[in-house]
């Protein structure tokens, strides 16, 4: 974890990125097939002049072609009524009789059966299971394109053909091992495209319509729910079935090359289809506002998604260290070119332990709460001093004035070395030089001068309220008032005001990614270092001590007031919501947020248990 807290995100000029594990992609789409009781049956029948015709339970078969006879076109409008008579033959039975074949033959012109549980094969070893990697996302660094392998196997999967030979029809049946493990199992894979597409929230599983209504609630706020497609762009990375290439297909030993081309072809088709309504090629979500993004702490604009694995092209590859990354970008900001990006604060042994992992960039979630940091709160103590002197015929008369600023403050916070942020305001003001009479010395030379500053420094680190531990923006702020009185070349000056002001935002972040804040506030008076003996020793009129005093309790109690508003008012006016990504392919929650040593924040997350 220590090397993870010293990355950064500004080293890739990326403002935000959220990922998920390949590993934990892999368990879920495991666990669907653990709780899936799918049994897939597909008939093929030929009616002699390739015009071949699918038939599968709950299939209207109307449009059976007029090449087959009446007996199978009679079925054919009746529903389901030739699925179950072809499945009445039980011609997956091994003890299948040849009455039954022939009956198939003769009267269906049935050719071929597939039948096949959905699920990885009973041969392999638990370890085997474990360790087997459904999907294969490829390590990529194009902006508009990646990939992913799909390895294919199923539970249970036979195959068989009819045929005849010399007027004698037999059936031919291949069945996938049940034992032999990995090697002997028939192994189907495929290479995909992986892209975003827009969704329509409707059409969303429930618990993502759940996430994006939370989001979409503070717009709403004090009138009826809108329709969520008019105020986001919901994007799924999703993979592209109609890209599909075979790159690897199993040798179905003892039949023909059509029967292998019906499972490679029809067959698999179908399974992809019963993924795609079930949810299954989704892998990921970004959701982006159309309207009221200015209302939000920050809002994703722009995206695209790399893929990072550290064994690529090693022989010691493993897939299950890949990393699916949603790049993002906020306000007007485009993407910048990408770099290969690397999750390596875990050991190789912990990466598939990993759900996932949400990063903001300190430039971005500084950049925004610093700048209101500065108008709300800053701008309050940001004063300005004047010193004016005035000769009497004894002595001297003082005033300072004290005031809050006026105009635009064109200080920023500016980025520091060490990954804070800094802000600097300053004022001060001279009287001009004045010259009287100051019993028992004949002449005498005077002049005044205030300052008045302002020091903020803003980090990411930690507090503790009410027992709980919170990651935190800590502004500390230190406010100095400064004199200066000077008589004939001496001075009596120094701090009559010093104070230490640390206030904190602490950040409780929900499961649904809202934010609220813990704010605390600390205020430390300091010892002053005014010398106001040097004037009384120098004159026997005119004590500046109320002067002094005066400026001091200003100070105080301008402070004091502060206090209580910056607690009660800052960020009021903002939606703290931020699930704008959600990574993997199953509900999640937020756990162990923080910032990182570059002051990132940073959110693990952690993918609930169906």
């Amino acid at each position: 974890m220590e090397n993870f807290r010293s990355g950064r995100l500004s080293d890739y000029n990326y403002e935000l990125v959220a990922a998920v594990s390949g590993e934990e992609v892999n368990g879920k789409l495991k666990e669907y097939f653990d709780k899936a009781d799918a049994v897939k049956k597909v008939y093929v029948l030929d009616d002699g002049n390739s015009n071949y015709y699918q038939v599968e339970e709950g299939k209207d078969c109307s449009d059976l072609p007029s090449t087959y006879p009446d007996n199978v076109a009679a079925l054919a409008k009746q529903k389901g009524a030739l699925y179950n008579a072809l499945d009445g033959l039980q011609l997956f039975s091994k003890e299948a009789s040849e009455e039954n074949v022939r009956k198939a033959y003769d009267d269906y012109y049935l050719a071929y059966g597939i039948y096949a549980e959905y699920g990885l094969p009973q041969c392999f070893s638990d370890e085997e299971i474990e360790a087997f990697q459904i999907l294969e996302f490829l390590e990529t660094l194009d902006v508009n394109q990646s990939y992913v392998l799909y390895n294919l196997c199923f539970r249970n999967i036979s195959v068989f053909e009819i045929g005849e030979n010399h007027r004698k029809v037999s059936l031919k049946m291949a069945c996938q091992p049940q034992t032999g493990g990995i090697k002997k199992a028939w192994r189907f894979q495929y290479r995909f495209n992986m892209n975003f597409r827009q969704a329509m929230f409707g059409k969303l599983p429930v618990p993502v319509q759940e996430r994006i209504q939370n989001l979409a609630a503070p717009l709403w706020e004090g009138t009826e729910n809108g329709d969520v497609d008019d105020i986001f762009d919901i994007s799924n990375l999703v993979m592209i079935l109609n890209s599909r290439t075979a790159t690897t297909t199993p040798v179905i030993e003892g039949l023909s090359e059509k029967a292998s081309d019906f499972v490679t072809g029809v067959f698999v088709h179908h399974f992809f289809d019963k993924l795609e309504r079930d949810e299954q090629t989704v892998f990921g979500r970004v959701i982006t506002p159309k309207t009221g993004e200015e209302k939000y702490l920050f809002t994703p604009k722009k995206f695209t998604l790399t893929v990072d694995n550290p064994t690529f092209g090693t022989p010691s590859y493993d897939p299950a260290q890949t990393m699916l990354n949603y790049i993002v970008m906020c306000g007007d900001k485009n993407i910048p070119p990408l770099k290969k990006f690397s999750w390596r604060w875990l050991e190789a042994s912990e990466r598939g332990k990993l759900g996932g992992v949400m990063e903001i960039n300190r430039d971005l979630l500084f950049a925004r709460v610093c700048e209101q940091f500065k108008r709300e709160i800053l701008s309050r103590l940001r004063l300005e001093v004047n010193a004016w002197m005035e000769k009497q015929t004894v002595g001297f008369t003082y005033w300072l004035g004290i005031q809050s600023a006026s105009g635009y403050d064109a200080a920023q916070f500016l980025l520091q070395p060490d990954g804070s942020y800094q802000y600097c305001y300053s004022h001060e003001k001279s009287s001009e030089t004045v010259y009287g009479w100051i019993p028992p010395i004949f002449a005498a030379s005077g002049s005044l001068a205030a300052k008045y500053s302002v020091a903020c420094n803003a980090r990411g680190g930690e507090i503790t309220v009410d027992n709980v531990k919170y990651p935190a923006l800590i502004f500390d702020a230190r406010v100095v008032g400064w004199l200066d009185v000077v008589y004939d070349g001496g001075h009596s000056k120094g701090t009559i005001y010093d104070a230490d002001l640390i206030f904190s935002l602490g950040i409780a972040l929900d499961d649904y990614g809202n934010i609220s804040f813990k704010k605390t506030f600390e205020l430390k008076e300091n010892k002053t270092t005014m010398d106001k003996s040097g004037w009384a020793e120098f004159a026997s009129v005119g004590g500046i001590d109320s002067t002094v005093d005066g400026f001091t309790n200003y100070l105080k109690k301008w402070i004091g007031e502060f206090n209580g508003f910056a607690k009660s008012g800052f960020l009021n006016n903002f939606y703290t919501k931020m699930c704008w990504v959600m990574p993997g392919n199953s509900t999640f929650t937020y756990r162990d947020e923080g910032f990182t040593k570059g002051h990132d924040f940073y959110a693990m997350i952690k993918y609930v248990q169906e």
